[in-house]
């Protein structure tokens, strides 16, 4: 199985900033965790995708533990 190409659209990457620097604003290095905890799932979600729940049509639902 090949590796799968993921994307953000332009809102969910302004999203996933915001929140980084926002978890930066509260604790130094926290943002970078942050960062670091989502790529880690993003990773695991490209490389074996049917371990995650399909929610819409090609669309995959990963959770990122120690972050709401």
């Amino acid at each position: 199985m090949s590796e799968l190409k993921l994307r953000f659209r332009k809102i969910a990457r302004e999203e996933f900033d915001n929140a980084a620097d926002w978890y930066e604003d509260r604790k130094v290095g926290q943002g970078v965790d942050f960062t670091d905890a989502v790529q880690h799932v993003l990773n695991d979600v490209a490389l074996r995708p049917e371990y995650h729940p399909r929610v819409y049509e090609d669309i995959r639902e990963a959770m990122v533990s120690r972050y709401p």
